[in-house]
């Protein structure tokens, strides 16, 4: 079966700084890949996992956890489970930095963090974050998109945290609701889907997974959205 996780927010300090941890309540007795979760809504994207699983439907402090672990920054993207890492996103509000983070799978213990970027940040609602968006992973690398300097970077890490490629996808930058950006990319056999739509700019772009070479984009109707693209039996987004 497979780790379910929960990322969760304390707060302290006078000035309000976040720890955000990262627990795994679910005890699972292999790393099959065949148990990986690489994106958005899981596997078949449709937030079901596969059949035969013993779900525990109780949690407490000790009770079905087995482990935590700190993840520095805040953050609302969701964990992913790539082979034997738990890899996610965070930002540090105070220091302007947007970071991938990998933690061993088993323990919890932090295998590698890559700085993205530093600086930019556009304002957010209060209940978002500078890191909203979720990885998506083909197996071999992890993809992931942010939003800084008004534009929306998406870049590519091996499973070591080394940036393969990056590629400014396009600008994002609303005016009438200044609430930030949250949509996750999306693996369709070799290419990555990305979306960006806001009042000033919306539009959907599909890179090469190998290289970050853009294979094609359409521009679509300005108008706030943070949808996740999806694809159907024609294999459209």
């Amino acid at each position: 079966m497979w780790g379910g996780m929960l990322r969760t927010g304390q707060f302290a300090g006078s000035v309000g700084k976040a720890v955000w941890l990262l627990s795994v309540v679910v005890a699972f007795p292999g790393l099959s890949r065949s148990e990986d979760w690489l994106q958005w809504r899981g596997p078949n994207r449709n937030n079901i996992a596969s059949t035969g699983q013993q779900i525990p439907t109780e949690w407490g402090a000790e009770k079905n956890v087995v482990w935590r672990a700190s993840v520095p920054g805040r953050g609302h993207s969701s964990p992913r489970i790539v082979g034997d890492l738990v890899v996610l996103g965070t930002a540090d509000e105070s220091a302007e930095t947007q970071r991938v983070v990998a933690f061993s799978r088993k323990d919890g213990r932090q295998r590698w963090q890559t700085l993205i970027s530093q600086g930019g940040f556009p304002p957010v609602h209060a209940k978002n974050t500078h890191a909203s968006s979720s990885a998506a992973s083909d197996g071999r690398m992890v993809y992931l998109s942010f939003c800084h300097h008004e534009k929306i970077e998406v870049v590519a890490l091996d499973m070591t945290g080394k940036v393969v490629w990056r590629v400014d996808a396009g600008n994002f930058r609303p005016q009438a609701y200044e609430y930030g950006y949250a949509a996750s990319p999306t693996v369709y056999r070799d290419t990555l889907i990305v979306t960006a739509d806001c009042d000033t700019s919306a539009w959907i772009r599909a890179f090469r997974l190998t290289d970050g070479e853009q294979l094609w984009v359409r521009e679509r109707p300005l108008m706030l959205n943070w949808g996740v693209s999806d694809y159907g039996d024609s294999g459209r987004a």
